[in-house]
């Protein structure tokens, strides 16, 4: 089940939460919150679903100064990727409690590091992944203290 961006954005407004913007059918949405640690963040905007959609997807939330840190450190820097390769950052909940042996090489797509809760791969495609996160960033910049939204898209 995917949620419809109109319905996500009305559940996230009430909530409380403000300046709601969802990213391009992403299943991402940026928004501005009173200063709360992110579990709080993510329990209200999980409740706030199951509440107003029916459902809650499991969701993952970052502050935006995190995600401009993550592109300003160039994580692929380290790795020689092709210019077409797509660039995935893959966001965990929480802090891994191991670490695999990598890289891992899986059907045609590499996991290179993982750095925190985060773990960039890539995958050889053509796309252009600075101007995708430059568009995200983008769309998140007009809000005051806004907050980065990733959840799957399979229901809790």
């Amino acid at each position: 089940m995917n949620a419809n961006s109109a319905s996500l954005k009305r559940a996230f407004e009430s909530a409380g939460f403000t300046d709601v913007k969802t990213i391009r059918s992403s299943g991402n949405v940026a928004f501005s919150a009173r200063a709360a640690s992110e579990a709080s963040l993510q329990r209200k905007a999980e409740a706030a679903m199951r509440q107003h959609l029916g459902t809650a997807f499991f969701t993952i939330v970052r502050p935006i100064d995190a995600l401009r840190e993550l592109i300003a450190s160039d994580p692929y820097r380290a790795f020689r990727l092709s210019r077409a390769a797509k660039r995935i950052v893959t966001f965990l909940r929480d802090q891994p409690t191991s670490q695999p042996a990598l890289p891992i090489h899986k059907d045609g797509a590499r996991i290179l590091l993982m750095k925190g809760r985060e773990v960039p791969n890539g995958r050889p495609m053509k796309i252009d992944f600075r101007h995708d996160v430059d568009q995200v960033l983008e769309d998140a910049k007009m809000q005051r203290r806004p907050v980065l939204l990733d959840f799957s898209a399979a229901p809790m």
